[in-house]
């Protein structure tokens, strides 16, 4: 039975018809309804949870008989009328079959089911934009796993526009209001002044009439020449044509490159995959990059082929423990996405890694990735290794990691107290390097039991790349850790793969139980 307000329509259609003069033919009356004639008002929409949206049916004739369903109703259901209520936040497919003179006609539409925010935030809030630039505003919203979608608007498109993703560009000079609204209602807003607008030329002087002369104007001085602004651009880019380049997955994500013309720059993309946690996602360091003190803009385009509106951030996480937000974008399925913020690195700064994340457990891909220097800073983050040079690392000066343990400066080494068997210190290097960069390890240190020791990479901390067990003295000395020699029995060199692979962590752990050691030194000697 239609709803009346699909019945009150179709007494309308005929009562204009019968004013009219016109003949009305449905199947009933001799006219043989074609397959294919029928349609839905929306091949695609989006509804809110516990709210409903109406999906009509077109040119179907009086007497079609016309079915609903949903592919999926723990996501979305659809009554008899057509009626779509959303039930939880997902994408399902409604399915009408209109059914004439045993002749049926399928037609879909897809439901896109959105978490209703409580509350928008505008988080990159401005007060003033010069004409002709751009500035993504980007937004927050409360719960971070809402997908409500959000609508961005401006007061006057004459001083300022903005695009859907919440990017402001300046038109002209003036004050607006930009205003991010959510389907479900919630609002935020920030005003901008748009200054340096070219004024309007003006109309010329009358030409002075004959006779008079004008008066010479006083020469003026000219004006001190400014000095020149310190220089700022990209410190580093991206485009992944020649491969990963400085990224690595992040927490146990995978990452691949893939080739698609549709890229955001170029041919190639970085693409993140195997994600069981949020925070899991793909990230570089930026220690021999970025200086203590700078300040730096990130831009990067962003994908996923989920849905619309899932959110996409970048982070920053500092000294192994400290996290920040730089931006966050709410992106639509299968468009690239500019994801923007500025951060500035602190002075204690002695780690720092920038790496991008999903509010959902979602595969997403990086590309066209810049960080350009808007102030400069003192000195890098980290010096990078010479690695045509043995490299030789105090203990004391690396930053720590690990569970189960204690330790403390002693005397320009480092104590450090294991709890029990299998107990972890880990000691981070000052980058990436490669394992076949080197032909000998060599750990400095004294232990009241046996070690082993572990080269780790901080894309997968629960797996060791290789190891070397039995190893400690009770006196101060080097134990070097041969390539030839790993394994639970020394016995297992380390295979050409691995060579390749890189690490920037050193795990120490107890072997038979607690103990404890005094570290000094880790010496890298160079492949000769």
């Amino acid at each position: 039975m239609k709803n009346s307000k699909k019945t009150v329509r179709g007494i309308l259609v005929g009562a204009l018809a019968l004013a009219m003069g016109i003949t009305v033919l449905f199947a009933g009356a001799g006219k043989s309804y074609a397959a294919g004639e029928a349609g839905l008002n929306k091949k695609s929409f989006n509804v809110l949870t516990r709210r409903t949206f109406d999906l009509d049916v077109k040119n179907a004739p009086k007497d079609a008989v016309v079915t609903w369903k949903s592919s999926n109703p723990a996501v979305a259901v659809v009554d008899e009328d057509g009626v779509v209520t959303g039930i939880t936040k997902g994408e399902t497919k409604i399915i009408c079959e209109v059914t004439v003179e045993g002749k049926t006609q399928k037609l879909t539409a897809t439901a896109k089911v959105r978490k209703p925010a409580v509350k928008i935030e505008i988080i990159n809030k401005i007060d003033e934009l010069k004409y002709g630039k751009d500035y993504d505003l980007n937004r927050a919203l409360t719960p971070s796993k809402s997908n409500d979608v959000t609508t961005w608007t401006s007061s006057d498109e004459s001083v300022a526009t903005v695009d859907k993703n919440g990017v402001v560009y300046g038109e002209g000079n003036g004050t607006v209001t930009i205003t991010a609204t959510t389907m479900s209602g919630k609002t935020d807003s920030v005003e901008i002044t748009v200054y340096g607008a070219p004024e309007p030329t003006k109309a010329p002087d009358a030409t002075p009439a004959p006779g008079s002369e004008d008066k010479p104007k006083p020469t003026q001085a000219p004006k001190p020449t400014q000095a020149p602004k310190p220089s700022t651009g990209s410190v580093y880019t991206e485009n992944f044509e020649k491969g990963q380049g400085k990224f690595s997955g992040h927490g146990g994500a995978s990452v691949s490159i893939k080739k698609s013309a549709s890229a955001a720059d170029g041919t190639q993309f970085l693409q993140v995959s195997g994600r069981s946690s949020n925070w899991q996602g793909v990230g570089v360091e930026v220690n021999g990059i970025l200086k203590l003190g700078g300040t730096y803009k990130l831009t990067a385009y962003v994908k996923q082929t989920a849905g619309d509106g899932e959110n996409i951030k970048a982070t920053l996480r500092k000294n192994g423990g400290e996290y920040s937000g730089v931006g966050a974008v709410a992106t639509a399925k299968n468009e690239w996405t500019e994801i923007s913020g500025e951060f500035t690195v602190a002075d204690d700064t002695t780690d720092l890694l920038l790496y991008f994340e999903a509010d959902t457990l979602i595969d997403f891909m990086v590309d066209k990735f810049s960080i350009t220097e808007v102030k400069a800073g003192t000195k890098l983050i980290v010096e990078p290794v010479d690695l045509s040079k043995a490299v030789v690392l105090n203990v004391a000066d690396l930053q720590k990691g690990g569970y189960d343990y204690t330790s403390e400066e002693a005397g320009g080494a480092v104590k450090v107290a294991w709890s029990k068997q299998y107990a972890e210190a880990q000691f981070k290097m000052p980058q990436k390097m490669k394992i076949g960069d080197f032909q000998e390890i060599i750990m400095t240190m004294s232990t009241t039991d046996l070690v082993g020791i572990k080269l780790l990479d901080s894309a997968n901390m629960s797996s060791a790349i290789t190891f070397w067990w039995s190893k400690g003295s009770a006196d101060m000395a080097d134990i070097s850790l041969s390539y030839s020699k790993t394994g639970y029995g020394e016995n297992e060199p380390v295979s050409e793969d691995l060579m390749n692979k890189e690490f920037d962590y050193i795990g120490i752990m107890a072997q038979n139980g607690a103990c404890e050691a005094l570290l000094k030194s880790i010496t890298l000697v160079p492949k000769q």
